[in-house]
């Protein structure tokens, strides 16, 4: 049955944590925080998300990683291997 947006996900958080089967949780952070996915950006600016994603894969690593550590990671992984 069709319902109106506000009955179905009532609050922002309802929204976030249950339109994917809780995949995401609600946050507090503020937009561009670098801990929050942002669904809407300037793609010519880059993307937002690269940040947050390594973020949280690497457990409280600071959102931007400095280049050279980027660029020996790929390497320090494949010799795990």
């Amino acid at each position: 049955m069709c319902q109106k947006f506000k009955f179905v996900f009532p609050t922002p958080a309802d929204l976030c944590e249950e339109v994917w089967s809780h995949s995401y949780r609600y946050t507090q952070h503020r937009r561009g925080s670098g801990r929050c996915i942002q669904m809407w950006f300037d793609p010519a600016l880059g993307n937002p998300n690269a940040a947050v994603a390594r973020f949280y894969a690497l457990g409280a690593a600071p959102p931007v990683l400095p280049p050279l550590l980027l660029a020996l990671l790929p390497p320090a992984l494949l010799g795990l291997l």
